[in-house]
């Protein structure tokens, strides 16, 4: 018999309706993309085997083509009987469809029917084909295949997926071929359908998988991944992909839609994305047509970086316990960092941030590490920013306290509708965190001082560590000469040069670099010397940290925009008055800039 379509009707003891099933995730306040990269990052993760496993996780956004249109129609049209959607939209060579695909995971496993027993088997297949909302059958997972598939349904124009996965069996590795679609439920020759159809072979009166040689050669005809000998995973398909609108209302483009695909992943999984100890990591690529979307490493976002630095100072041991008196357990851990916002200037950072400007808010995760939200305290002055995390501990009832919190979108806690002891796990921990957020920012307001804290790891790709101080040595307007130690003109005589300002934290050419304005008193010429010193406790010093390298003078610029590279600059009579000296600052140290008037 060739594959078809079936349609469920209604049992006379219930069945679920497509309907509901549509409405399940609720109206969500977030983006549709990032509710589907959310929801499927996390069933890819809890889908990894046993261990601590890395995993490969690919959304790709493409065009259908003429080909792969013309399998698809052959294959699935007509659509279900008895539903109102045009399936044949969903399948033209203008078509967009969304693949997401993961590998290094279990596959879609166990029985593939609903009514037999998984005798110890993950039920992963009839969980996501089939079932609707079952509970987590995996301790500390993130979420659940019922809930999380409703957000591929709600992308697709049709409601209509193809599943292919490749998952262990006790004979081998299995290959499995589906589609599933929800409708609306109908009426048809006096019985109720629910609006839910599967496409595949009828075997036993039941609609099954294609399986094995069939699978491989119908996903071989429609233009599927395919798997490599050995390989399991799973590839979703989601049939007429809509991508969401624009802010002004216009449709977003194949590019955009990756593009916000890829934002999602960088705010709600860049946990994920860090190479850390002892933490397996997500793989994740976002390709358009073929072309892959660059993703910034975390650390490299500005806005994203203090969070970075307080889960790694969590990782180190240095953030504090939230515990729990009664019962007596360790909830979780809190750490919170300082930087300086220097804006954003990459779509993919901008496409679906959670906020706009400056960070101010706190990581809210369970210890699956998948992003639940950005709680918001209270800013701190321009320019700083802060980022905090709070990670629950890995204890399996703090876990279920937090899961029990989570909507379907698993993107808040909501304690009120708890009781007992999740509702006092879940609120004393909010509570804490706010407290924690409030005692951080009051304090934080800065002295009048011309120290300009700089985020050299979040400005800069070639710089890894975090610039604390760039002041201008004897700096202020009111200042002669370089002062201090190796400053010029001695003795009470006039200095032929000022410093114009504190020192500053720029970026040239993508590079960030310490800036120190200054302003000659005469135009009379003049030979002038910079250097970069780094700074510590109590003084400065020549020589950079261990395995640092030295502040480097890279050149002076002109108010007229003329350039000077190197530590010294000869001024002529006539010259320009008006010079900027940039200096590259040593990585994981505070620098001092020093000016002085050297002898010809």
């Amino acid at each position: 018999m060739m594959p078809g379509w079936w349609s469920q009707p209604y049992r006379p003891d219930g069945s679920a309706a497509a309907d509901g099933i549509g409405k399940q995730l609720g109206t969500p306040s977030l983006d549709s993309l990032v509710v589907l990269l959310r929801e499927t990052a996390q069933n890819s993760w809890d889908a990894r085997p046993a261990g601590d496993t890395s995993i490969t996780v690919r959304y790709a956004v493409e065009q259908m083509g003429d080909a792969r249109a013309a399998a698809f129609a052959a294959l699935l049209l007509p659509g279900p009987a008895g539903d109102v959607r045009d399936l044949a939209s969903a399948v033209g060579a203008d078509s967009t469809l969304l693949v997401v695909s993961d590998r290094g995971t279990c596959g879609l496993g166990g029985p593939t029917r609903s009514d037999v027993d998984a005798a110890g088997q993950q039920p992963d297949f009839v969980n996501f084909v089939r079932n609707v909302g079952e509970a987590r059958d995996r301790e500390l997972g993130g979420g659940t295949y019922g809930f999380g598939k409703g957000a591929l349904y709600r992308v697709s124009s049709v409601g209509t997926l193809v599943v292919h996965t490749a998952c262990r069996t006790a004979t081998g590795i299995e290959r499995r071929l589906m589609a599933a679609s929800l409708g609306h439920s109908f009426v048809s020759s006096g019985l109720r359908f629910t609006g839910r159809h599967w496409w595949g072979d009828m075997r036993d009166g039941v609609i099954e998988p294609l399986i094995h040689a069939e699978a491989a050669r119908v996903a071989e005809r429609l233009g599927l991944l395919g798997f490599a000998d050995g390989e399991t995973g799973t590839d979703v398909y989601v049939l007429g992909a809509q991508l969401g609108d624009h802010l002004d209302g216009s449709t977003r483009s194949r590019s955009d839609g990756a593009v916000a695909l890829a934002s999602a992943a960088l705010w709600y999984l860049w946990p994920k994305l860090l190479d850390r100890p002892g933490r397996p990591r997500m793989d994740l690529s976002v390709m358009v047509d073929g072309v892959a979307v660059a993703i910034p490493r975390p650390a490299d976002v500005s806005a994203l970086y203090p969070f970075v630095a307080a889960l790694e100072a969590i990782d180190r041991g240095a953030g504090t316990i939230h515990r729990r008196r009664q019962p007596n357990r360790d909830v979780g851990y809190f750490a919170v960092e300082k930087d300086i916002f220097v804006g954003r200037a990459d779509p993919v950072v901008d496409a679906v941030a959670p906020f706009d400007g400056p960070a101010h808010h706190c990581v809210r995760m369970r210890d699956v590490e998948l992003v639940v939200d950005y709680l918001a305290g209270d800013p701190l002055p321009d320019p700083y920013q802060y980022g905090a995390v709070f990670r629950t501990t890995p204890d399996k009832v703090v876990d279920e306290c937090f899961a029990a919190a989570e909507p379907p979108t698993h993107d808040a806690w909501v304690f009120k509708p708890l009781t007992g002891v999740d509702r006092g796990t879940v609120e004393g921990a909010v509570k804490f965190i706010r407290s924690e957020l409030a005692r951080f920012v009051a304090p934080a307001a800065p002295t009048a001082s011309s120290d300009v804290a700089a985020p050299v790891g979040a400005l800069s790709h070639a710089l890894a560590g975090l610039l604390a101080a760039a002041a201008g040595d004897g700096g202020g307007s009111d200042q002669r000469g370089g002062g201090g130690a190796g400053g010029g003109g001695g003795g009470g005589a006039r200095s032929s040069l000022r410093l114009d300002g504190p020192a500053h934290l720029v970026v040239r050419n993508g590079e960030a670099l310490v800036a120190q304005r200054l302003v000659l008193q005469a135009d009379l010429g003049v030979r002038i010397e910079a250097s970069g010193i780094v700074a510590v406790d109590g003084g400065s010093e020549r020589e950079a940290p261990e395995g640092a390298p030295l502040p480097q003078v890279v050149g002076w610029e002109a108010v007229d925009g003329s350039w000077n590279a190197g530590s010294q600059l000869s001024v002529t009579a006539g010259g320009p008055l008006e010079w900027t000296v940039f200096v590259r600052p040593a990585g994981d140290s505070a620098t001092i800039v020093r000016v002085r008037e050297v002898s010809s």
